[in-house]
């Protein structure tokens, strides 16, 4: 079957930018263009009430970001096949591609909520192991790679496990999870920091793209190892992450998650900082969830867009789902990680303080 394309053309010179759809068959009769318009704004035109029913909620999000005239969308001819095509504007460019992602997203095939068939036969389920000794405090020079910190005195506490960034737990920038781990000691939870890469010979994403599996491998390992502990509530064990371990964070609050890896325990509750509802060609936050969940999004996220989420979690709100979530509208990936300017990351101490001050609120309330 012919691929589906987004085309965006230039009324002015005729020039076309595209982007492929990464499900073709989920819109099978349902071709669409982008124009642009003599007045430099942007008109969607879909062929089919389904498709533009779909794309309306984005709308307002594309605007802010790319700084558009208002969009509008209208009835239009069918256009699946898009054979030739020129550079245009990078700014439509990227336009296009958040349609795309967004569409994706809102047309996943009904396999796409099944997380085994999601993993496919990249399935590794062996988890890392955790040091043996609490320790109770963390200091400068305190190598946190999944070991447990405690509070002072006998329990039983809270905890948390955290899970890392696709930039590990090596390096300046990634210092961030320590400090993270000090906040929640501080404030009176226990706190396991996973390191999934390094015991698996890599460091980072770049060295070796990680699978889904091992990072719900890892988090239950935790979460029974804390469990466990004589000084660990154990109906209290949570999980926060970011990015990467984002993704987890939302995969963890489906009952799915606990069947692939044969747990009977689960997560009080997850909490995803600058995460998304889905990635690529991959869902994150399923429709079965059935644990508490706080998606905390990053409004000007290019790396990982919040456009997935939304109408998802308003519509999964509606349907009873224990959902929260806030969009910062001003944070970029990576909020809380200094010195990645060349990767687009903002650092922002103050919503790095208001996100910490919400997941701690979110996880109090969880129990």
């Amino acid at each position: 079957m012919d691929n589906t394309y987004i085309s965006i053309q230039s009324t002015e010179t005729q020039t076309t930018a595209r982007a492929e759809l990464q499900w073709p068959h989920a819109l099978t009769g349902d071709g669409f263009q982008i124009r642009d318009r003599a007045s430099h704004g942007v008109a969607i035109r879909l062929a089919s009430t389904r498709v533009i029913s779909l794309i309306r909620p984005a709308l307002p999000l594309i605007v802010g970001l790319y700084n558009v005239a208002p969009l509008t969308i209208m009835p239009a001819c069918q256009c699946t096949q898009i054979r030739h095509s020129m550079r245009l504007h990078p700014r439509y460019d990227q336009i296009a591609a958040l349609v795309t992602l967004w569409l994706t997203a809102a047309l996943m095939p009904a396999h796409a909520q099944d997380l085994r068939a999601q993993l496919g036969a990249s399935i590794d389920l062996k988890p890392v192991t955790f040091a043996a000794e609490a320790k109770d405090s963390i200091g400068i020079f305190t190598d946190v790679a999944n070991t447990v910190f405690k509070p002072a005195g006998e329990g039983p506490f809270p905890a948390t496990v955290l899970m890392h960034t696709c930039g590990g737990l090596k390096g300046a920038p990634n210092v961030h999870m320590k400090r993270h781990a000090q906040s929640l000691l501080a404030a009176g939870h226990v706190v396991l920091v996973v390191d999934s890469f390094g015991p698996r010979g890599f460091d980072d994403c770049r060295a070796r793209t990680p699978t889904s599996s091992t990072g719900i491998a890892d988090a239950y390992a935790a979460l029974a190892f804390l469990a466990s502990k004589p000084f660990v509530d154990k109906a209290r064990i949570y999980q926060v992450g970011y990015s990467w371990g984002a993704f987890m964070s939302a995969l963890l609050a489906s009952p799915q998650s606990a069947q692939l890896v044969g747990s009977e325990a689960r997560f009080a509750a997850t909490v995803a900082n600058y995460g998304s509802c889905a990635y690529k060609n991959y869902t994150l936050l399923l429709k079965d969830i059935d644990r508490p969940v706080l998606m905390l999004l990053a409004g000007r996220d290019t790396e990982v867009p919040p456009s997935p989420c939304f109408p998802l979690l308003d519509e999964m709100k509606a349907a009873g789902k224990p959902v929260q979530w806030h969009v910062f509208p001003n944070a970029t990936h990576g909020w809380d990680k200094p010195g990645l300017t060349s990767l687009g990351y903002t650092y922002d101490p103050q919503i790095t303080q208001d996100a910490t001050a919400r997941l701690l609120a979110f996880l109090a309330e969880a129990r």
